[in-house]
């Protein structure tokens, strides 16, 4: 698995649109052919080497999200939960919270503070101590034109200043198809590149670049669909003026159109990770949760990677070469 910013592995959150909030820049609505409203996700799990690793549960007040549960290891130990703030049927904030040594506590509290449209404009987080003191903050804000999104900036707070410390761009063509994101960071030693190639709406080949301190690491990723769902992704990296394999990505999907499975099998490792999905009748606007959470990628459009859908949309959308701290 890429480890310098390909962290598409488990991301827990990402976007909403339908009707609620919002679809731009990477992600096409992400949501498979036929895919259906009538199942919503109940949970997510992760695996390395057939051993889980990470477990969400997800649990529903009619169509709305009540809380996310977490468990970490083998032996599943509840580490986290997320509840769910709205007003009417939008949501507009989440709290989390962590435990340690069997004591609860409140460690983050992250809203939406101004919306473009339905689109949010600003996103704010607050993290907190033990004790209840706040001891950081950073937010988000997104700029859209009518292809999608068109920048997001990342911010910290320090000294009651907010300082400026990543930012994307994403172009599209004049299909409104995303071509290029490009990844600044306020220290100057350091940018990312991604380009697109497409056969019709689909992306076919994603090639990824990334300038650290003088040096230039480059690879790509090549798809393939059956019915028009993404079902196969190869890893190359650039080496001595060839492309190397060094993975491959497999989805399986359930009769509904919803990814049932994700497989990475790193080439010459005994490494494999895996994702599995479970469902339930109904709909829900999980991906109302992952919208607020401060990751940019579901606001963009043409995004190849499948995802389960809640409601009429995808969502658990995979994020490729983001840094993390636009997880």
């Amino acid at each position: 698995m890429k480890t310098i910013y390909h962290f598409r592995v488990i991301l827990i959150l990402v976007l909403f649109a339908a009707g609620c909030f919002l679809i731009s820049c990477k992600k096409k609505t992400s949501e498979a052919p036929g895919a259906s409203s009538a199942q919503r996700i109940i949970e997510w799990a992760y695996y390395v080497n057939d051993t889980i690793n990470f477990k969400t549960v997800y649990q529903y007040s009619g169509n709305q999200l009540a809380s996310a549960i977490d468990y970490h290891y083998a032996n599943l130990v509840k580490t986290a939960k997320t509840t769910f703030q709205y007003n009417g049927n939008q949501l507009i904030s989440v709290t989390r919270y962590d435990t340690t040594n069997g004591i609860w506590y409140k460690s983050s509290v992250t809203e939406v503070t101004s919306f473009s449209g339905t689109n949010p404009a600003e996103i704010l987080t607050h993290s907190f101590d033990q004790a209840g003191d706040e001891y950081t903050a950073y937010k988000w804000t997104y700029t859209y034109s009518t292809a999608g999104l068109t920048s997001a900036i990342w911010y910290n707070f320090s000294s009651g200043v907010w300082t400026e410390s990543e930012k994307a761009l994403c172009t599209y063509d004049n299909n409104k198809r995303i071509i290029a994101t490009n990844i600044t960071y306020n220290n100057g030693n350091e940018e990312y590149w991604i380009t697109y190639m497409y056969q019709g709406n689909q992306i076919t080949t994603e090639i990824d670049s990334t300038y650290y301190t003088g040096n230039l690491d480059v690879w790509k990723y090549a798809m393939e669909y059956t019915g028009g769902r993404l079902t196969s992704s190869k890893g190359y990296d650039w080496s001595n003026n060839t492309w190397v394999q060094y993975n491959v990505e497999n989805y399986t999907y359930n009769s509904f159109g919803n990814i049932l499975n994700y497989q990475d099998q790193e080439i010459n490792s005994q490494h494999r990770y895996r994702e599995e999905y479970k469902y339930e009748a109904g709909s829900g606007n999980y991906r109302q949760y992952e919208a607020i959470t401060g990751n940019y990628s579901p606001l963009v459009t043409g995004w190849p990677w499948p995802a389960p859908v809640k409601s009429t949309i995808a969502a658990k959308a995979k994020v490729r070469a983001i840094p993390s701290s636009f997880r």
